[in-house]
């Protein structure tokens, strides 16, 4: 690995750490927050934990945390919805956040079920995630 790959490794540790934390356990429950029109919120529920990911109105990007399960309220169920009704029931295999060419964290790909090859996308435009399949 060269220095510039492992400084941008180092750099971006903490960022990705939520999807360690979550690897291999069971999707359970996804929530949307919907706020004037915008998906400001999408949280996933794992067995032991939910990962949060959010849109950070002032600069478009996207943040993604683990919470506790059940600590986040006022959430709409979206788990009968596509993508989602796929994997409910999956376990989650890989997580990547992607940056545009200003530097920006405003994309997250995620697989399921043992998958090395993104199955689904969030993408912050506007201040709203929007979520759609990955077709390889």
């Amino acid at each position: 690995m060269t220095l510039r790959k492992l400084d941008a490794a180092k750099a971006i540790h903490s960022m990705l750490s939520p999807f360690h934390a979550m690897t291999g356990q069971t999707l359970r429950t996804v929530q949307y927050r919907d706020e004037e029109g915008s998906r400001t919120q999408i949280t996933l529920g794992f067995d032991s934990g939910s990962l949060k990911i959010q849109a950070n109105e002032n600069d478009d990007s996207i943040e993604v945390t683990v919470v506790p399960c059940g600590s986040v309220n006022d959430l709409t169920d979206a788990g009968s919805l596509e993508p989602w009704t796929t994997f409910i029931g999956k376990t989650l295999g890989w997580g990547w956040l992607a940056f545009n060419q200003q530097g920006y964290c405003d994309g997250v790909l995620l697989s399921f079920d043992g998958g090395v090859l993104p199955q689904v996308v969030l993408t912050v435009a506007a201040s709203s995630i929007k979520v759609g399949s990955v077709r390889l």
